[in-house]
């Protein structure tokens, strides 16, 4: 048990439930927005790209750690939900401007011409026709936006920006450094465990990623 008298492994085991649970509803947010924005910004082009591109010049220039102080400071304890929220309406600009690319390549592709050709409409040919073609893309940069949320959001409650009673592995982190856990060797337990769960989960996540990008890339499928 720690300096609470909880027991450790439990925390461990539960401790993950919030970090990740942000971490997925934030990459959905994330992914959401940038495959919406990111698309219309490429098929359309015009105005509706210039509008879009100056929104995610916007975005990129928010200082996410200025804004969970804010948050912090209005709000004493701040859901999960609204977590994920803020990092997922934050962190979409850089994954917009690759689908934004890969949308202007894809757009002059001989089935999208036959699809216009057919006045299938905008929202069905960039959403049935087009979208499908990246969705590998589109599923490993999910991945990636899930280990990314997680960081940020286990360092904003190790940073105590964001209060907490559950058990998650940031706030563990947080309250054996701040009880000296890292100056007794018995209690170095305490705060070395949470860090392991974290690189362990994210390793999974980063081999998951390259097993899925070998698996959906036929160019690296052959090698």
């Amino acid at each position: 048990p720690n300096h609470e008298g909880k027991d450790t492994f439990v925390q461990l085991v539960l401790g993950g439930r919030e970090p990740i649970w942000v971490g997925v509803l934030a990459a959905v947010i994330t992914v959401a927005v940038a495959v919406v924005l990111g698309g219309i910004a490429g098929y359309v082009r015009g105005r509706a790209d210039h509008f879009l591109l100056q929104l995610t010049d916007i975005t990129m220039t928010i200082p996410f750690i200025v804004l969970m102080l804010v948050v912090a400071s209005f709000y004493r304890t701040a859901s999960p939900m609204v977590v994920a929220l803020i990092i997922g309406l934050v962190t979409w600009p850089h994954l917009m401007r690759s689908i934004r690319a890969q949308v202007l390549t894809l757009r002059e592709r001989e089935f999208v011409e036959a699809a216009r050709l057919q006045d299938l409409g905008t929202a069905r040919i960039l959403f049935v026709e087009v979208m499908p073609n990246m969705a590998g893309y589109i599923f490993i940069n999910f991945i990636i936006a899930i280990t990314n949320a997680i960081y940020a959001v286990v360092g904003m409650y190790l940073l105590g920006l964001l209060p907490s009673t559950a058990d998650n592995w940031g706030l563990m982190i947080q309250q054996a450094w701040n009880n000296n856990a890292f100056l007794l060797p018995t209690a170095m337990p305490f705060l070395i465990a949470p860090m392991v769960m974290i690189m362990l989960f994210q390793i999974g996540l980063v081999t998951m990623t390259r097993s899925l990008e070998q698996a959906l890339n036929p160019r690296l499928r052959d090698r």
